[in-house]
């Protein structure tokens, strides 16, 4: 139950950097804003994960594993360049409405890359966002 919790904060967290990042980048772009959250992340996390914790890890890693940590790095950061484009033209509101179909997304790369199984009510919950997604949309 405590991670369904860690995800409920998370996406209230979101929420309201959206609402927040829409205000701020009356200033600035989305490539500079998206730089203000990497570089403030970095110096956060710099300070409970030493950098040697993380190197040790990468030179562990098998190719495979890297090649799928630089991909990831990689989608992440375009995804963040897009929404906080996607924010500073068409608003924090439409722009989340829309993104929220990630699960969904989520669950078919998850399916198609690493044939990971989805149950029943993953695969109505998900046809139940694109629905809700679509209808939304429709007023934006």
């Amino acid at each position: 139950m405590g991670g369904v919790w860690f995800s409920l904060a998370a996406a209230m967290l979101w929420g309201l950097s959206y609402a927040l990042d829409e205000k701020v980048m009356t200033t600035f772009s989305a490539r500079q804003m998206l730089l203000l959250h990497y570089v403030f992340g970095a110096i956060v996390s710099l300070v409970w994960i030493p950098l040697g914790d993380i190197a040790s890890r990468a030179r562990q890693m098998s190719g495979q594993h890297a090649l799928i940590l630089a991909t990831s790095l990689s989608v992440t950061y375009l995804a963040g360049l897009l929404i906080l484009t996607s924010i500073s033209k068409v608003g924090a509101t439409t722009a989340a409405v829309i993104e929220v179909s990630y699960p969904f997304w989520t669950a078919l790369a998850a399916f198609l890359l690493f044939k990971e199984a989805m149950t029943l009510h993953q695969a109505l919950g998900g046809t139940l966002i694109v629905l809700g997604v679509w209808i939304a949309s429709k007023s934006a």
